[in-house]
């Protein structure tokens, strides 16, 4: 029997000297996809194959989880009664290496995720600050590094910065010049670049989804990871 793809499959037990019982229930067909076949997909916990596959899941709600190596994705889905097959699409982000001239530089895979912007819960508070508000951010690249002064030149064709050294950030540009070397960017590698906004930098300097609550990027101790008066 089928009603609106949704379909009724029945399981059949006979025991000696009894009658057969038959159970009823409702499954839909649905189809696990990702960006690359041959990841493996696990339903409410168990094993079911690699990607794609289809199988069928009675009413309700489901754990759909897929893995890669190290990498684990999961959606939780609720399979109605009506409706179509229902498709089920993991995408995994992987970091990203550009070379411009000679020049390489990685963009890292920074996945979606909801975080308390402007929460600080152990820093001593030097100045004052909003409490912090909850932000949901969508997948986004950011950059392994700061803009090094080797990639502004092989870009730009110039380097303005007063401290000089290629692995070192490019210093005294102005608001108009890193415009211009994103457009130029852009150009060059046929990908739309453009500057992470204040949520995307703080969420990724917070580690993600791997963060580990630490108050300065990297550990609850700023000297560690950052430039102090006394370091």
């Amino acid at each position: 029997m089928e009603q609106d793809n949704c379909f009724i499959s029945k399981t059949i037990n006979v025991s000696q000297n009894s009658e057969s019982e038959i159970e009823f229930k409702f499954v839909r067909e649905i189809m696990v996809v990702t960006d690359r076949d041959g990841d493996e997909i696990y339903v409410d916990g168990n094993y079911v194959g690699t990607s794609p596959l289809s199988t069928e899941l009675s009413l309700g709600s489901h754990e759909i989880e897929a893995k890669r190596n190290d990498k684990t994705s999961s959606k939780t889905i609720n399979v109605m009664q009506t409706g179509g097959v229902v498709k089920v699409a993991f995408k995994f982000m992987e970091n990203r290496t550009f070379t411009i001239n000679g020049v390489s530089f990685t963009m890292v895979a920074v996945e979606d995720g909801t975080f308390q912007m402007g929460e600080i819960t152990k820093a001593v508070r030097y100045y004052d600050v909003s409490e912090g508000h909850s932000v949901t951010l969508s997948d986004f690249y950011i950059g392994e590094t700061e803009v090094t002064q080797a990639l502004w030149k092989a870009v730009m064709n110039s380097n303005p910065s007063h401290y000089i050294g290629d692995d070192m950030p490019v210093d005294n540009v102005s608001w108009e010049d890193c415009k211009s070397f994103i457009y130029k960017l852009n150009r060059l590698t046929d990908v739309k670049f453009r500057l992470p906004t204040e949520a995307e930098w703080e969420y990724a300097a917070r580690g993600g989804r791997k963060s580990q609550g630490y108050t300065y990027s990297g550990s609850d101790t700023v000297a560690n990871v950052a430039w102090v008066s006394y370091n």
